[in-house]
């Protein structure tokens, strides 16, 4: 085989793939009402909380993940994670927050949720902020879930109360739109949330 070939075989293997992971698939189509993405970030970088000579190492996506699928399947029904090219009626990212004070003893958490319709545009914006109260050599993984819990209980009420994605979970997307690959939700622009 001759060597020159390589470089040009393995651009067009690239773009072959580029092209079958970034089409949607017929199958990817009205999975649901409401997907969630958690930045992939939160699975491969850990948070450090210390207190003075302690310190706990957690991953936040993790812990996160069923919190955020099981309130948001009690209030709102057909909640699933994204993954790959699925697409749904609204598409929500989540971004966590945590830290610890020690001379206070408390967790602190902050949840921020920007949603999409299920063609990329902006519905909304929300924040929720949290803090519980324990020590962190005593079940920190509980006290942090309870502290990502209550945020996300304050999180839902906010969602609750907005018409606009009422509307837009109801109605699903709008003739001619097309639907966005789940797996591009991490490329959508951030509304800063106040």
């Amino acid at each position: 085989m001759n060597l020159r070939l390589i470089p040009r075989l393995a651009r067009r293997a690239t773009l072959l793939c580029a092209f079958v992971l970034l089409t949607p698939t017929a199958q990817a189509q009205g999975t649901g009402k409401m997907l969630v993405s958690i930045n992939p970030q939160e699975y491969t970088h850990p948070i450090n909380l210390w207190r003075y000579y302690h310190n706990y190492w957690f991953y936040q996506g993790p812990l996160l993940e069923p919190i955020v699928i099981q309130t948001l399947n009690e209030k709102f029904g057909e909640v699933s994670l994204c993954s790959g090219n699925s697409s749904a009626n609204t598409l929500v990212k989540i971004n966590p927050s945590v830290f610890y004070n020690p001379k206070m003893t408390q967790y602190y958490g902050k949840l921020t949720a920007h949603v999409y319709t299920g063609s990329g545009k902006l519905i909304a914006s929300y924040k929720a902020e949290a803090e519980t109260s324990g020590f962190l050599e005593v079940f920190p993984d509980h006290q942090i879930a309870t502290t990502y819990r209550l945020a996300m209980d304050k999180l839902i009420a906010k969602m609750q109360t907005d018409t606009a994605l009422q509307q837009v979970m109801k109605d699903g997307l709008a003739v001619g739109e097309t639907s966005l690959p789940c797996s591009m939700v991490v490329t959508l622009p951030e509304e800063v949330v106040k």
